[in-house]
């Protein structure tokens, strides 16, 4: 699924268009933060997971370091491993569990709202998958719904990044997820999601990003081994393609298995010993990947067991919102109502239009002879905005001493700012 999130609009009566949409998630693995005095940006990379199956069942297993890599404003670097251990394995229900690798979360000093994480998407995902005892998720179905909240979720925080702080690195958005497990026709199968981001033009001229998948894939788990990598994978893969020998035991009677029977008599506890001498061996030469396994064993239709560190708390689940990003509205009376839930508008061009501000959060657009409504619902009308030959209605649960009231006031020129009579319904 390669796009760019535009929800489809449709025309109601005078012009308005209506936009009527479920909720949508959003908010190692890698960690982006901005140190708000500094002014540096960081990311945690470095991970390996390991997905090995055959006709035994299948075991997954990740590291637990998460290292932090930060960007100062004058290009210098530095690398330090944070002391906690950060989530790589989920349960998304009985017969399958995911690994993640490339980003993980995204915090945002100057918008707090929208910061949020991997583990917060993919446990919030895995509880409706378990509301949902009527229907057994596909693996196909399953990794569809997680490219589409990922795809979205790093669009919409990519730009956010890119308007409040002036620029981002698409790269620091890569993301990778290993599903494993039984699938709905009750056969082993490992899958693998790939996404990137890109820069790509806007409908304002300006550059904007795009989360894109690149690649959806599910294999079967039949009698022979097979193996899904993802993160730091060089040395594991050199190891398992037997181009880099050692002597390690669980190494070794791998390789025997292998040349005897392609690995359909490695047991699950052989499995587990091998995943595990490829972590040991990465870490050896790669400081970005160690601390405690987490692992998982998948036998008999189910998930068997899982181990690793004790996390004491779930990840913060991300704020729910629609996201409208880089349209165009003109000459079209009221640009956008929306019908439930809280909106991000992010790179939209307004021209001639009435647009209501309650209940929505606006970074980056352009407004041009345009009429603003606020009456004193939450909002955040971030200074990104421009606004010119504008006018500000302002309705009657808008006290003029509010702060979004003085916000609007004192951070931009309006062609006029009127007030609607408490008598009259607001527009």
């Amino acid at each position: 699924m390669g796009y760019l999130y535009r929800p489809k609009l449709k025309c109601g009566a005078r012009g308005v268009a209506l936009v009527s949409l479920a909720f949508l998630w959003l908010a190692g693995c890698a960690t982006m933060t901005l140190d708000a005095k500094t002014g540096e940006s960081s990311v945690v990379r470095g991970t390996l997971n390991i997905v090995l199956g055959n006709r035994q069942g299948i075991v997954a297993m990740t590291d637990s370091m998460v290292t932090q890599i930060s960007f100062s404003a004058g290009g210098a670097v530095q690398i330090r491993q944070l002391p906690d251990p950060g989530k790589k394995l989920f349960r998304l229900d009985d017969y399958s569990v995911c690994t993640i690798a490339g980003f993980g979360s995204k915090s945002l000093s100057s918008a707090p709202e929208f910061g949020a994480n991997a583990a917060g998407i993919i446990e919030r995902y895995a509880e409706e998958l378990g509301r949902n005892t009527s229907h057994r998720a596909s693996f196909r179905e399953k990794l569809t719904a997680l490219s589409f909240l990922f795809e979205f979720y790093l669009t919409s925080v990519s730009n956010v990044e890119l308007i409040t702080q002036g620029q981002t690195q698409p790269d620091k958005y890569a993301f990778e997820l290993l599903l494993a497990g039984y699938d709905d026709d009750l056969k082993a199968k490992i899958g693998r999601l790939s996404i990137m981001a890109a820069v790509i033009p806007m409908a304002d001229g300006r550059p904007g990003i795009r989360a894109e998948t690149l690649r959806v894939a599910v294999r079967p788990v039949e009698d022979s081994l097979i193996y899904e990598l993802a993160g730091q994978p060089d040395i594991a893969d050199a190891i398992l393609q037997r181009r880099q020998a050692t002597s390690d035991p669980a190494v070794q009677t791998y390789t025997a298995s292998i040349t005897a029977d392609h690995g359909r008599s490695l047991t699950l506890e052989q499995l587990a010993a091998l995943a595990d001498a490829l972590v040991r061996h990465t870490e050896r030469v790669n400081s970005t990947v160690g601390g405690e396994r987490q692992l998982a064993l998948l036998r008999g239709g189910r998930v068997e067991t899982i181990r690793g560190p004790h996390f004491s708390a779930s990840a913060a689940r991300p704020m729910k919102f629609i996201l409208l990003l880089g349209n165009r509205f003109a000459d079209v009376g009221t640009a956008v109502k929306i019908e439930g839930g809280t909106v991000l508008f992010v790179r939209n061009v307004f021209q001639r239009a009435a647009q209501s501000i309650d209940g929505s959060y606006f970074f980056g657009n352009q407004f041009a002879d345009c009429e603003i409504r606020y009456n004193g619902g939450k909002t955040r009308f971030d200074t990104t905005n421009q606004v010119t030959n504008c006018t500000l209605l302002l309705g009657p649960q808008a006290p003029a001493g509010s702060p979004v009231v003085q916000q609007l006031l004192q951070n931009f020129q309006w062609r006029a700012v009127r007030h609607e009579a408490a008598s009259k319904r607001s527009r």
